[in-house]
């Protein structure tokens, strides 16, 4: 298992902390082992640019994950989650204990897309809100810092 960690953004952030609860999710999982997932932190610009071109969105966003799985092409890379801290501020009306929460919650969120779960109905959304509270609990996140 393989996380690739890009940091476009000038908040400091803790990668390890960051690459350690991918690969905890998606080991908890039972995610193949030889897969790739990049995780890329960026400026509002870029993120509202990506919301923009690959969902009509005009807007600057929290987070966006692209499945980029391609079997036939041998290709290991499960997706790409880009996440933009300052969103993820802006939107916290609290401390900072609440944004490292968000991080950690919108990036265990966003692997739940790539490996599948969705929250389309409302029990999918039960059963997919379940698995983010259960991954972060047994990850001990609250002892973390993501920023």
């Amino acid at each position: 298992m393989e996380i690739l960690i890009s940091d476009r953004q000038k908040i400091n952030l803790v990668k390890r902390a960051v690459k350690d609860l991918g690969i905890y999710t998606l080991n908890q999982l039972k995610h193949e082992k030889d897969s790739e997932l990049s995780i890329s932190f960026v400026l509002p610009a870029e993120i509202r640019k990506l919301n923009k071109r690959f969902r009509g969105k005009d807007a600057s966003i929290e987070v966006l994950s692209f499945f980029l799985k391609d079997e036939e092409a041998g290709n290991n890379m499960l997706g790409e989650i880009v996440i933009c801290p300052k969103e993820v501020k802006a939107r916290c009306t609290s401390n900072r204990e609440m944004v490292n929460h968000r991080i950690g919650l919108l990036l265990v969120h966003s692997i739940l897309h790539l490996t599948g779960y969705s929250h389309r109905n409302d029990k999918d959304a039960k059963v997919m809100a379940e698995k983010e509270e259960n991954l972060l609990d047994g990850f001990g996140y609250k002892k973390l810092t993501f920023i």
